[in-house]
């Protein structure tokens, strides 16, 4: 099937992402090849942030959201009346909706969201099949194996391929006109720190008493630098830390009250310095230069995008039991009790020389 075919037979794209931030942002890639590929076709986003979904829509990459109210509930709890509520509210808005195709987003294991896609009559449901949970593709008319060494945005871009449409590796910065940009604001650089990390991935922190030290060393050796810690509210147990620095000077805690506020901020930066989080890829699609820090996750999965950007910096360890995505377990199913060796092997020092690289190349 060409796409040529493809685009006199489709009227509306329905494309769901039900992860966080971080994956909705990584999801621009694949949302530009499909405008791009479907100019003229209604593109909608079923999503659960509507903060993230007004953010692309103002970049026109989808033309409306439909934003879920519920959590949908694991399968396993089947006997469960919300799981059953959550399961015919999607197929109702399938049903409502008529897309002709709906694209099921990296990572999705929820196999009964293609079946109620079916219940709903959509005719094509494209999707991803994951060896370790192989019912995933029962419901689906056209899947790709899941592969594990390749980035999240060429795992959905793989989706586009499947029907023919040849895909590009489009960059993370989208158009945000409401937006002022100014990198260096009367003479002072702004770098951004996020010490956090996203609700129950505590174990991609590095230690906030490190961050703290950066930030110290960084403002002694630049008179001109200005320093922002964000701190979103699932980082607020870090605040107690980071109270030691109230008073000093060019160094400031910054409390975002809503995503766009936190996009307002990031923009002002030149520079993020930040954990494996969501607002690593605020920071990209802001087309910020970033330091990102990686532990028990990879780079090479979920790292900012794309890998190859000059603008780029990963801290790494690459420990033998890396990646580590079971909280603690390691591939070679070595436990290391949460001590996080990958991260605690990461130096003030190394990532203090890294930044100040960064910041001048962005004087030069």
């Amino acid at each position: 099937m060409t796409g040529t075919d493809l685009e006199k037979r489709i009227t509306k794209i329905l494309v769901t992402q039900f992860m966080g931030i971080g994956n909705l942002f990584l999801s621009i890639p694949f949302l530009k090849n499909l405008r791009r590929e479907f100019p003229g076709v209604k593109i909608l986003l079923f999503a659960r942030s509507k903060e993230a979904g007004r953010v692309l829509m103002s970049s026109h990459l989808v033309d409306d959201l439909i934003i879920s109210d519920f959590m949908p509930t694991s399968s396993k709890n089947f006997l469960d009346w919300r799981f059953w509520w959550s399961f015919l509210s999607i197929v109702k808005i399938f049903r409502i909706e008529k897309p002709n195709v709906v694209f099921f987003l990296y990572p999705n294991l929820k196999f009964w969201l293609p079946f109620a896609a079916m219940l709903g009559g959509v005719p094509l449901r494209v999707g991803h099949r994951y060896l370790w949970k192989k019912e995933t593709s029962l419901f689906l008319t056209h899947y790709t194996t899941r592969n594990p060494g390749i980035h999240e945005v060429q795992q959905n871009l793989q989706l586009l391929q499947l029907l023919g449409i040849e895909a590009r590796d489009e960059k993370m910065d989208i158009a945000l006109p409401q937006l002022s940009v100014n990198l260096i604001n009367n003479g002072w650089i702004n770098i951004g720190i996020h010490p956090g990390s996203g609700n129950g991935m505590r174990i991609k922190r590095w230690d906030i008493n490190n961050f703290i030290e950066l930030a110290k060393r960084l403002t002694n050796k630049f008179e001109n630098l200005k320093i922002h810690f964000f701190i979103g509210p699932e980082d607020k147990d870090l605040l107690k830390s980071l109270n030691t620095l109230r008073g000093s000077q060019n160094i400031f805690i910054l409390k975002p009250s809503s995503l766009i506020d936190a996009i307002q901020n990031v923009i002002m930066c030149s520079l993020f310095v930040t954990n494996d989080t969501g607002l690593m890829h605020v920071a990209r699609i802001c087309n910020k230069s970033v330091v990102s820090l990686f532990g028990p996750t990879s780079e090479n999965v979920t790292g900012p995008w794309p890998l190859d950007d000059p603008g780029i910096y990963i801290i790494n360890k690459k420990l033998y039991c890396s990646p580590c995505y079971i909280h603690g377990k390691g591939k070679f199913n070595i436990v290391c009790d949460f001590r996080i060796d990958c991260l605690v092997g990461i130096s003030v020092e190394e990532i203090f020389r890294t930044v100040e690289d960064a910041i001048l190349k962005i004087i030069i």
